[in-house]
């Protein structure tokens, strides 16, 4: 459910809470459920010859007790000329001569239904409570007006043809007419085989009030209706099912379209129409109003049907009629006659299915029938729902049912649907309202009534942290033990302790025993060890933090809280901490050894550091009643204050203001244009004052020569400059994101490329784009790879550094194509642009290119083909890494190839290897490529076999299995870091940086239409989660690695990889040791190898 439509509900909760419409809340619940008594007041069929016979008058429709407001209000008269009125006080129905052309409400008629079930047959005057009505269906019986509730079946009257007018007939016999029986005035029923002929029972229809046009509906399957200047639709509107497979309605679900089949036609399974054949038809659920309609974002293959409120130039609202060759129709997307709605895989879904069978498909095959609203959704409705408990603790795990209760008690649908405000704190079964606690923290179980009127009420949640130590009270027992350990008992934790024969006996109260021999421990006192040392600082660094924009200096209070604030997105953090005396001590987070800059932990809550010694323990008990031995010593709460979690911008993001010196869009890639940027950070991020730049457009297939489209932009500055806090640099990217659900493909696949070590990863920052202010969307500002810039770590001073990218759009000036035998690929120079004619003279070009290729081909490629190991070319580590990424995120821009980009330092040296990255371009990964859908693949499939039609497919699938045997140990190095260090941190990245962007994602939706990144989350999660989890057991299990590679399964802890222009540096001030524990003194370049730096290992190539 929308946020604003759950903190509307819940600031009108009460014990029992009055309920009102709320039909928007529709767009956000899942479907009303079947009721579970019969239909109040429903009209039976009463089918016979005249079903389908034109009727002399339009139907409305009633709400609330309301005639709409364009009712069509007519007079009817016999053959005499006599006019259908009621009369103040009586409730007769009168015909009568009237000579005045003014009519008043007495002689003004409607009505509801259709030719099935009959027609319930209003009076102006007597209002929408009230239906003509006769009781017995026998000569005489009188015409009156009474109230519907009253009224047994039938409630209608049914309509035949008689001469140039219509008869109202009784619905069981079409031979008992209404009839100005004896000319006196007073209306009856007439029974007799003459009546249906009679002048007596001739009526005859005039519009008195009311548009008399409708729209034509000649050769459709429907009739269409109109909408009104006020945006309802027309009272007269006709309301259809849409069945699909010959027996599934199609409903709304949520904001999403679902069939299945029914006892019932419910509310939600009404559809109506407005436009033409030639323009195509907007389509409105009976339950959602008005204001919604039928929507898809594309035209493309299993896009999803929604309802969508708000008006985008995205997709399409329209929708074109067409024969299916299974007997009924199609609606399918404009210009493309192959886009049908179609049902799923018979999954009971509709989505856009694009193929030539689509038009034919049974799936697509759509049936209309009228139905008549008097036979559908006259509910018994809920007006209280009571729950009970209102209010519950929990622990993580734990579970308990909630119990609700309705009024009245013969409510026609009983069915309810419970919710959960934030479930990363509990979930709760929609339908059963048990509720489990997930995570600590406190939010609302919501309940509602799901018949239409939605009353509502809510239970408060708290999740205890049941993994948060208790402080131990009371006195403690410390065994000082032999081998210079001490174990330490809250004596409230026992149920006993013992002394005798010689050895010491210890009981926790949950069982667990420990014994000592007198040989193990020296005494046992009360009295605690006080040699702790103390954190002296902790900071967050972001050399070691590179999602943080700045250092995060601790406050130390009392010697045992330190308070932070974060400017970054994301709460899995690396601190830099130094104690009083490393003799000895030991930090740790619950039984987990800590290393300052090395060990990352999650600080959405408060962190426990413990200061402790060797051997140093202590029994201690969860919030949930768990015991365990867990080092002790001196406690420090580290609290941390993240800025994303209370940003002051309108949509919590930064939001960009970009003006143009002419006051024009942004049209071509081709050429800059002058103009000047601000930036407000949102309270996270530093600002930017007005300054002048020039913008162009960028990107390939993302870029659209229409300027009013979500097109991407570079800007760049005449020098260097720092965006958001980043790193400074001239030129900068304005990501766009314009597919479909494509939000938060780039953050996630670049923090994947982050955590694992990839070269040179970019910065993924959501902002508000403002272009002569207008505003264009949620954007990615980035930087630009390359070189000199703030992207690579590589000086633009280095004569023979080069970028290459491998691409099928091979556009840069310069460029080569590798031949057939090396796999033929488009490689563009990207870096360096030979622009300085006096360095770069034609000869000097030639030869350094020709060097590129040498090392490239001749070496790498060469080698790859051979299968004789690579690296002595290519750094292995930046290769793993950047296939991982590619791998885990099924990104196949390696294998068309498109944005694959390589770096080397030095074309000239053999020592200079060739680099894997940066990881770029990653919006078609996460099986868009195959499906259009992000996070729908089969997350098991085989990244390395399953595009063997794409142009350098076998170049990839050689990268993977022919690259050697460093580079497989690399490999599988690479997936046990990630499986073991980060795989919790990405899944908690998804939801962090979600909750950031929401407020720009939803802003986002109103231009460029509504996305669930909320829901698409939670799949996402699931998703990664599935496919790291297999990709993993396929290298460990099936592939062997974790019994060829035992010491990476113990100890995965990436090897870095250090530049070599940094390894000029001296050694002296950094703490160097060789892989076997020797200090290195030497000044200069450190000579290839593995070492261990500032207790890091660290590889020089």
């Amino acid at each position: 459910m929308h946020d604003k439509t759950i903190e509307n509900l819940m600031n009108k909760q009460n014990a029992k809470t009055s309920c009102r419409y709320l039909l928007l809340a529709v767009l956000f619940l899942t479907r009303l459920m079947a009721p579970t008594s019969v239909y109040a007041q429903l009209d039976e069929k009463y089918s016979d010859a005249n079903d389908g016979l034109d009727i002399p008058f339009e139907i409305t429709t009633i709400h609330n007790g309301e005639f709409a407001s364009d009712t069509h209000w007519y007079s009817i008269s016999v053959s005499s000329g006599k006019l259908w009125h009621t009369q103040k006080g009586s409730n007769q129905v009168y015909c009568s001569a009237v000579s005045s052309s003014e009519l008043s409400d007495e002689y003004l008629w409607c009505f509801t239904g259709d030719n099935v079930s009959g027609f319930r047959v209003f009076n102006k005057a007597k209002g929408a409570s009230q239906i003509a009505y006769a009781a017995n269906g026998t000569t005489h019986d009188p015409i009156v007006m009474t109230g519907i509730g009253q009224a047994f079946s039938p409630r209608t009257f049914k309509v035949s043809q008689n001469g140039n007018g219509y008869n109202f007939y009784y619905p069981k016999d079409n031979y008992t007419c209404i009839n100005d029986l004896h000319g006196d005035g007073l209306l009856t029923l007439w029974v007799n085989n003459r009546a249906p002929s009679d002048n007596g029972c001739r009526m005859t229809f005039k519009l008195i009030s009311g548009d008399p046009d409708t729209p034509s509906y000649e050769g459709l399957p429907f009739k269409p209706t109109k909408k009104l200047e006020d945006g309802s639709l027309a009272s007269n509107t006709h309301w259809y099912t849409m069945t699909i497979r010959g027996k599934k309605n199609i409903y709304t679900k949520g904001n999403k379209l679902q069939c299945e089949e029914t006892e019932n036609i419910l509310e939600d399974q009404l559809w109506a129409f407005v436009g033409n054949a030639e323009d195509g038809f907007e389509i409105y659920n009976y339950v959602s109003g008005a204001t919604y309609k039928v929507y898809a974002s594309r035209g493309s293959n299993e896009t999803p049907i929604v309802m969508e409120n708000k008006t985008t130039s995205i997709g399409t609202y329209k929708w074109k009629l067409s024969d299916n060759a299974s007997g009924g129709y199609n609606f399918h997307y404009p210009g493309y006659p192959t886009s049908c709605w179609n049902d799923f895989n018979n999954e009971n879904w509709i989505g856009i299915w694009r193929s030539a069978d689509a038009p034919k498909d049974k799936g697509s095959n759509i049936v209309f029938t009228e139905q008549n609203l008097n036979a559908v959704g006259e509910f018994v409705y809920v007006t209280a729902i009571t729950l009970e408990p209102s209010s519950l603790s929990l622990f993580p795990g734990e579970s308990a049912k909630l119990r609700y209760t309705l009024e009245p008690q013969n409510a026609s649908n009983t069915s309810v649907w419970f919710f959960s405000q934030d479930e990363q704190i509990c979930i709760v079964n929609n339908t059963t309202g048990e509720v489990t606690g997930v995570a600590p923290g406190t939010t609302q179980i919501g309940v509602y009534s799901l018949d239409g009127g939605y009353c509502y009420a809510s239970c408060k949640v708290t999740v205890k942290d049941g993994s948060t130590l208790l402080e131990p009270e009371g006195p403690i027992s410390y065994v000082f033990r032999t081998d210079g350990g001490v174990d330490a008992f809250p004596e409230s934790y026992l149920s006993s302790m013992e002394e005798s024969g010689g050895k010491l006996q210890i009981t926790a109260k949950d069982g667990t025993s420990f014994t000592y021999q007198s040989d193990d421990y020296e005494r046992v006192s009360n009295d605690a060890p006080t040699d702790f040392a103390q954190i002296t600082s902790f900071k967050f660094n972001d050399k070691y933090n590179p999602d943080i924009i700045e250092d995060a200096l601790g406050t130390i209070i009392n010697d045992s809280i330190v308070q932070l604030t974060v400017a970054g997105i994301g709460k899995w953090l690396t601190p830099s901490f130094q104690l009083s005396d490393t003799t000895g001590a030991r930090v740790y987070v619950a039984d987990k050894l800590q290393k300052s800059k090395i060990s990352r932990n999650s600080f959405k809550h408060e962190v426990i550091y413990t200061v402790s010694r060797e051997n140093y323990q202590m029994l201690r008990t969860t919030a949930g009643g768990k015991f365990m031995m867990l080092p002790f010593g001196k406690d420090y709460r580290i609290q941390v204050d993240f800025l994303t979690d209370s940003p002051t911008g309108e949509y919590g993001v930064p939001a960009i203001y970009i003006t143009t010196a002419d006051g024009r869009p942004v049209s071509t890639k081709a050429t800059y244009k002058d103009g000047t940027i601000a930036i407000d950070g949102g309270g996270v991020f530093p600002d930017m004052a007005e300054m002048p730049m020039q913008i162009k457009g960028r990107g390939n297939s993302s870029w659209s020569s229409n300027p009013k489209d979500k097109n991407p932009y570079h800007f760049k500055f005449s020098s260097k400059a720092s965006v958001l806090g980043l790193k400074k640099g001239k030129h900068w990217n304005l990501i766009a994101n314009k597919q479909y659900m494509s939000m938060m493909s780039n953050a996630i696949g670049m923090k994947v490329a982050r955590m694992v070590g990839t070269q040179a990863t970019n910065d993924f920052i959501p902002v508000e784009l403002y272009v002569n202010g207008e505003y264009r969307g949620s954007y990615n500002l980035t930087e630009k790879v390359g070189f000199g810039n703030n992207s690579l770590d590589v000086s633009d001073t280095l004569e023979n550094a080069v970028l290459m990218e491998l691409d099928t759009y091979y556009d840069e000036v310069n460029k080569f194509r590798t031949a057939t035998t090396y796999y033929s690929l488009p490689v563009n120079i990207k870096e360096p642009e030979f622009e300085d004619k006096y360095i770069w003279d034609d000869e000097k070009k030639k030869e350094f290119i020709d060097n590129i290729k040498r090392r490239f081909i001749t070496g790498f490629l060469r080698a790859l083909k051979q299968g004789t190991g690579v690296e002595s070319h290519a750094n292995v580590q930046s290769m793993a890494t950047f296939l991982m990424t590619n791998e885990l995120v099924v990104n196949y821009e390696l294998m068309h190839p498109k944005s694959t980009y390589y770096f080397c330092r030095d074309v000239l040296n053999a020592d200079s290897l060739i680099h894997f990255g940066p990881v770029w371009d990653l919006d078609w990964g996460f099986g868009f490529e195959k499906n259009h859908n992000y996070f729908y693949m089969n997350p098991t499939e085989d990244y390395w076999t399953g595009a063997s039609n794409m142009e350098a497919w076998q170049y990839a699938r050689d990268l993977r299995y022919k690259s050697g045997e460093a580079f497989e140990r690399e490999y599988f190095r690479v997936w046990t870091d990630f499986i073991q260090n980060h795989l919790q941190e990405l899944l908690d990245f998804c939801d962090e940086y979600r909750e950031y962007a929401q407020p720009s994602f939803d802003h986002n939706s109103e231009l460029w239409g509504y996305a669930d990144y909320e829901e698409q989350m939670k799949i996402a999660k699931e998703w990664l989660t599935a496919r790291a989890n297999h990709i993993y057991d396929h290298l460990a299990n099936t592939l062997g690695y974790a019994e060829k590679y035992p010491d990476v399964v113990n100890d995965p802890t990436p090897i870095l990889d250090i530049a070599e222009d940094e390894t000029q540096q001296s050694t002296m001030d950094r703490h160097i040791y060789t892989i076997d524990g020797r200090m290195v003194n030497a000044e200069g370049r450190l000579p290839r190898g593995i070492y261990i730096i500032n207790g890091r290992k660290v590889v020089v190539q």
